[in-house]
């Protein structure tokens, strides 16, 4: 459990493979974005990279 609280992963629990390759990699890129953007980092006090910028840009200005 991450302390920020729960950033839904778009990785699917029942670990079936999609039926197709365009299917699997859509879900493939979906879980990247998810994982370099989204998800919370603790090196980042558990904001997520996009938060992180948008705080620093406020800070900035």
């Amino acid at each position: 459990m991450t302390r920020g609280g729960n950033t839904s992963s778009p990785w699917k629990m029942e670990r079936e493979s999609p039926p197709n390759p365009g299917e699997r990699s859509s879900s493939i890129f979906d879980w990247i974005q998810w994982y370099n953007l989204k998800r919370r980092h603790s090196s980042i006090d558990y904001l997520s990279p996009i938060q992180f910028e948008q705080a620093a840009t406020l800070q900035a200005a």
